[in-house]
C-alpha cells in the first residue's frame, strides 16, 4: 500500500490511501449466432408494431424513471469487503468514515465509461445522512493547475461564471462536491475521474480516487475561503457556489429515485467495509464519536 501526503493552505496535512488491486476483467459471453437460428429469425412473421411517440412512453412523473446507469450494482463483481479493507487499515478512527465512503464512491464508478457528477454526490451525502451525519451537496469549481516555470496553466472542472446548465435528460455541466459537518471534510468524489486529472497524471491509479480534504473552521471557513491541496505534481482549489443551489432542485427531482436507491448501497457498503476492518483493527471507540454509526456497524439499529 502506498501512502501520500497532500498540504493544504492551511498546513494541516490529509493522506490519499491508495492500494494495488487487481481489478476483475468484464467478459462477454455473448456468442454469435448461428446460420440456421438468423435465418429462422428472418423468416418468422413478425407482429406489426406501431410507433409509440416519445412522450406517450414517460411516465407523468419524470423523476421516478430510472434513466441513468446509477441503479446498478455498485460493487465491481469479484472484488469483497476484505480485500477494500485493507486500504483502511491506517487511517486515523475520526476519518476512517469518510475514507470508507471515498473507497465505497471509487468501486461505484472506477468501472464505468459514464456517470453523472451531480448523482454520485447526492448519493454519498445521502449516505452520510443515512448513517448519522449532516451532509449536503454544493455546486462547485474545481481548478487544476501544474505550475511550469513562472506559470500555472489551469483547467477548470465544472462552471463558475454562469449556473449550471441543465439538458433535458437531467445531465449538467456543472461540478459538485459534498460537505459533511461533523467530519469537517470536504469531499470530491468525482475530480479523479476526470479526463483531464486522468491523462495528466499518466494513468496513475492514485489521481482516480476521491479528493478528502480537512477543513479546519467548518463550514464557516469552507464557504470563506478557497480550499486548496496538492496532488504533486498538481495544485487543486475549489471554488464553492453555494448561490447555485436552486439551479439544483430539478436535478434532485429528475434523479430521486437512481439517489435514494444508491444512497442505500453506498452507506451499506460503507458499514460492510467497517465491519471487515474492525476485524484487523480495535475500531471500538468510534462509538464515542460516531454512536449512529457504531450502531448500525454493530447491527443494533438499520438504516
Amino acid at each position: 500500500m502506498r501512502r501520500t501526503s497532500c498540504t493544504s493552505l492551511g498546513g494541516s496535512t490529509h493522506h490519499h490511501l491508495s492500494a494495488t488491486i487487481k481489478w476483475p476483467t468484464v467478459v462477454d459471453h455473448w456468442g454469435s449466432m448461428g446460420a440456421r437460428r438468423r435465418n429462422a429469425k428472418r423468416s418468422s412473421r413478425q407482429p406489426i408494431r406501431k410507433h409509440i411517440p416519445p412522450k406517450a412512453r414517460e411516465d407523468d412523473v419524470r423523476s421516478t424513471l430510472p434513466r441513468t446507469e446509477e441503479l446498478e450494482s455498485l460493487i465491481v463483481p469479484g472484488t469483497e469487503s476484505f480485500v477494500l479493507a485493507n486500504i483502511l487499515g491506517s487511517t486515523e478512527l475520526g476519518a476512517l468514515p469518510a475514507h470508507a465512503m471515498t473507497v465505497a464512491i471509487h468501486q461505484a464508478i472506477y468501472a464505468r465509461k459514464r456517470y453523472s457528477d451531480f448523482i454520485i454526490a447526492a448519493q454519498a451525502s445521502r449516505a452520510f445522512c443515512l448513517l448519522g451525519y449532516s451532509s449536503e451537496v454544493f455546486a462547485a469549481c474545481a481548478s487544476v493547475f501544474q505550475v511550469k516555470g513562472n506559470t500555472a496553466p489551469h483547467k477548470d472542472i465544472g462552471v463558475w461564471d454562469h449556473p449550471p446548465t441543465i439538458g433535458s435528460d437531467g445531465s449538467t455541466d456543472g461540478h459538485f462536491v459534498v460537505w459533511v459537518d461533523e467530519l469537517n471534510r470536504l469531499i470530491d468524489p468525482t475530480l479523479g475521474q476526470h479526463r483531464e486529472i486522468f491523462i495528466r497524471s499518466d494513468g496513475d491509479q492514485q489521481y482516480r480516487h476521491p479528493a478528502v480534504l480537512p477543513v479546519e473552521g467548518g463550514k464557516a471557513r469552507l464557504l470563506s475561503s478557497t480550499p486548496m491541496t496538492f496532488w504533486p505534481p498538481y495544485g487543486i482549489s475549489w471554488t464553492l457556489l453555494p448561490l447555485q443551489d436552486g439551479y439544483l432542485l430539478p436535478l434532485y427531482e429528475y434523479h430521486s429515485r437512481a439517489i435514494e436507491s444508491g444512497s442505500r448501497k453506498f452507506a451499506k457498503l460503507v458499514i460492510d467495509l467497517l465491519r471487515a476492518v474492525q476485524t484487523c483493527r480495535d475500531i471500538s471507540d468510534i462509538s464515542q464519536i460516531y454512536p449512529r454509526l457504531d450502531a448500525l456497524v454493530k447491527g443494533e439499529s438499520n438504516l
